[in-house]
């Protein structure tokens, strides 16, 4: 697989449209809404005026969110202290929450990371057997409409009915987003993309508080400039084709072709398949389909005879012990290939195989 994306021009301008598209996607959301309602439920500071005769205690906060929402006799007027950096206009103000009970806020996000949960037992099975990017871009699309009714909804209740939606999507944009945006890039990418997504999060982290820091205080227009990277990658998701691991797991080897092709031609390459390669998508399929196996990225060391010996993607050690096993082998093979670990082969064979001489075992790991 990683030899098809070499060919069709690696890391180039593809995977930053699929960066956009797909990590950009999962990642708006996750750092300008989901990981900053701390900020939108961000009590205000107050500053008071108070009656001519006031008895006001040497320690005592008098000018506090309990006894203006208690109607303290000692205050006469109050107002929100927007010079002071932790007054933000924000849920307090919008959902009328200055005197409600601490839980009602605090119900918010729990409501999302509830239902969030709830839906991983269902999801990734389904991104297995129907595929990461239909579910990765319903999943977006819901989200992005749910997103744009946070900005304008005032009603409690009816907001906590949004972010139990915004959690049974939730599943969909991140826990299928980071698998599917993973299988586009080389094995040997992985870990850098993945110190991008982190980073890009905590990029984000730090952006809004410089802002709230020393700009501004109005916690709607980081979630309007986070609503506007949603629209931009939900509609870059559109172009984006399935997942080429994937589609090679399933053996739908028309559609990889069409993936690959795409990939292709953005970058300005041309591949030229081979039937050897075209087969083998099939036999992978089968070795797939024998093992059962419907978890995300979960991969069985099975018995299997469907590749050709001849196969580019079959590594062969000959002369073994009887009793190798698989964790011997995969030792000795990691020597042979350098330091390009046996983990990313998916499957373990032991079989015969005659030569006009005699007969010796051998031990074939496949891609």
């Amino acid at each position: 697989m990683d030899d098809l994306l070499h060919r069709a021009g690696g890391v180039n301008l593809f995977h930053v449209l699929v960066y956009l598209a797909i990590g950009i996607g999962s990642n708006a959301i996750r750092a300008y809404f989901v990981h900053f309602i701390p900020f939108l439920i961000q009590k205000q500071v107050y500053t008071c005026t108070f009656s001519p005769d006031a008895v006001l205690g040497l320690d005592e906060d008098v000018c506090s969110r309990e006894n203006i929402c208690d109607g303290d006799p000692r205050i006469a007027t109050w107002e929100i202290d927007y010079d002071n950096n932790r007054s933000l206009h924000n849920w307090q103000q919008q959902l009328d929450l200055m005197c409600e009970p601490d839980w009602k806020a605090g119900l918010l996000g729990s409501c999302l990371y509830l239902f969030w949960c709830l839906n991983l037992l269902i999801v990734p099975r389904q991104a297995d057997k129907f595929g990461r990017r239909w579910l990765f871009t319903v999943s977006r699309c819901f989200e992005t409409g749910l997103y744009l009714a946070v900005l304008l909804v005032q009603n409690y209740w009816a907001m906590v009915g949004v972010m139990i939606c915004l959690g049974l999507c939730a599943a969909g944009r991140v826990n299928v987003g980071t698998v599917y945006v993973t299988e586009w890039f080389p094995r040997k990418n992985h870990t850098a993309l993945h110190m991008l997504f982190a980073g890009e999060v905590a990029l984000g982290y730090v952006g809004f508080a410089l802002y709230f820091w020393f700009i501004g205080n109005d916690t709607m227009n980081v979630s309007i400039f986070g609503y506007s990277l949603c629209v931009m990658s939900v509609l870059l998701t559109f172009a984006m084709p399935e997942s080429p691991r994937l589609l090679v797991a399933k053996g739908r080897a028309l559609e990889l072709q069409n993936a690959i092709n795409r990939m292709a031609w953005v970058n300005r390459k041309t591949v030229v398949w081979t039937e050897e390669e075209l087969r083998w998508i099939e036999d992978n399929a089968k070795v797939v389909a024998k093992t059962n196996d419907d978890n995300a990225g979960l991969l069985k060391f099975v018995d299997v005879d469907v590749f050709a010996v001849n196969s580019p993607y079959v590594v062969e050690l000959t002369d073994l012990p009887e009793d190798t096993d698989e964790v011997t082998f995969k030792r000795m093979l990691g020597r042979q290939l350098k330091g390009n670990s046996p983990r990313h082969f998916a499957a373990f064979s032991k079989v015969e195989s005659s030569t006009k001489n005699d007969t010796h075992k051998k031990r074939r790991l496949h891609r």
